[in-house]
């Protein structure tokens, strides 16, 4: 049994697609980019997965010097200025959902599950769970978000955690210059909801906007 069929059958009552079926085409595609595995095993070295907890590095100096980085610069953002970032650590409910004024590519550096849905199916700020779509990514594989498509933390499909490695537009998800009058707008060119019954994020002032179950999914315990 893959791990992807055991991910299934460990969450029997959710539609679990993977990046290569035609429902991902809404939200992004995948990019061929050849060898990166030196990309993954610098990401791997880089720190050690946290510990029930996730930490996303949004500027990774080591990993943005690798010629595996500059490659997908060209390929993904036309040799724009890009920051390499890295997330990692344990994650497997919904939670929240962010969006950009701009794509987003992304590096599996363990297997995961995206979780996504078009910001173009929000009403009036607020979005079903319903709509969201889960999405596996092996370990190895590139994909690139469209600005459209609400994102978030994907799931682990293990125990020991997800890696990845995350690459945007310099000064993303930086602190603002100032007060804004969007709720929505937590960092620069970021804007994030959460679900109404996250208590953890909602105390932190951010906005309810997700109605629904707030999706967990059961992870391969190692």
């Amino acid at each position: 049994m893959t791990r992807l069929e055991q991910f299934r059958k460990l969450n029997p009552d959710k539609t679990v697609y993977t990046v290569h079926d035609k429902e991902f085409a809404q939200y992004g595609y995948l990019v061929d980019a050849g060898d990166i595995s030196a990309l993954v095993e610098a990401a791997e070295k880089y720190a050690p997965l946290p510990v029930d907890s996730f930490v996303y590095e949004a500027s990774v100096p080591c990993l943005e010097k690798l010629p595996e980085s500059r490659k997908l610069a060209e390929l993904c953002w036309g040799c724009a200025d890009t920051q390499v970032g890295l997330g990692r650590g344990n994650a497997n409910s919904l939670d929240a959902l962010e969006w950009h004024s701009c794509g987003e590519t992304s590096v599996a550096i363990s297997d995961m599950v995206f979780l996504v849905a078009d910001r173009r199916e929000m009403v009036d700020g607020r979005l079903d769970s319903a709509c969201v779509k889960a999405f596996y990514l092996a370990k190895g594989e590139i994909i690139n978000l469209y600005a459209t498509t609400l994102h978030y933390c994907p799931a682990e499909v293990d125990s020991n955690g997800l890696s990845c490695v995350v690459m945007l537009p310099r000064g993303t998800n930086g602190e603002l210059p100032g007060p804004v009058d969007d709720p929505m707008l937590r960092a620069c060119n970021k804007w994030i909801f959460v679900h109404k019954d996250c208590e953890e994020l909602l105390q932190q002032g951010m906005v309810a906007g997700i109605d629904g179950e707030n999706l967990t999914y059961r992870s391969i315990k190692l």
